[in-house]
Order: C-alpha cells, then structure tokens, then sequence
C-alpha cells in the first residue's frame, strides 16, 4: 500500500511541478509581452515625438519662407514706388535742358553765319 500511496504522491508531484512550469512559463510570457507592449507604446511615443518634432520643422520653414517672401514682396513695392516717383517727377518737371542747348544752338549758328 505505501508503493500505492508513494506513485500517487509522485503523481501529485509531478503534477504540481508541471503546473508550476506552466505558471512560470506563463509569467515570463506575459511578462515578455508586457515588455512588447511598453516597446511598442514607447516606440509610439518616439514616431509621435519625431512627427512632432517635423512638424515644428516644416512649420518654421514655412514661416522663414513667409517672412522672406513677405521682404522681398516689401523690397518690390519700394523699388516700384521709387521709379513711380521718379517718372512723376520727371513729367512735371519743364524740359530745362533742351531749351538752353536749342538756344546755344541757335546763338551757335547766328555767330558762323556772320
């Protein structure tokens, strides 16, 4: 009866140590997949903090290529108000140079004819 009594503990035995493993091996997977799962979210958090990141980027470029454009359109408009300006001044101004050279002209010829 003890050899009875001793296959059955053995049996018990071994069963416990395999439910045992399979509790062990059970943690370490979900622990393993625990750690997946902190890599992916951390793997989240760096694509989000890089997508971030970019968009500050492109959103400073856009504003550097904004504010330059914004000069040059400044630097156009000055350069066309200036020759505007110019050409008025021009048109209200008397014709002062043509007179003075068509009467030197004209003393010019007086003075070989005679």
């Amino acid at each position: 009866m003890e050899d009875d009594g001793t296959a059955k503990a053995s049996v018990a035995a071994t069963k416990i140590q395999a439910n045992f493993r399979g509790y062990c091996v059970r943690k370490r997977l979900e622990n393993l997949r625990k750690g997946e799962q902190l890599k992916c979210l951390d793997n989240r958090e760096k694509s989000k903090r890089h997508r971030s990141e970019e968009k500050e980027e492109r959103s400073s470029i856009l504003n550097e290529q904004k504010t330059t454009r914004e000069s040059l359109e400044e630097k156009s408009a000055v350069i066309i108000q200036a020759r505007v300006r110019g050409f008025l001044v021009r048109k209200r101004q008397p014709i002062r140079f043509d007179r003075p050279r068509a009467e030197f002209n004209q003393q010019d010829d007086s003075q070989s004819e005679g």
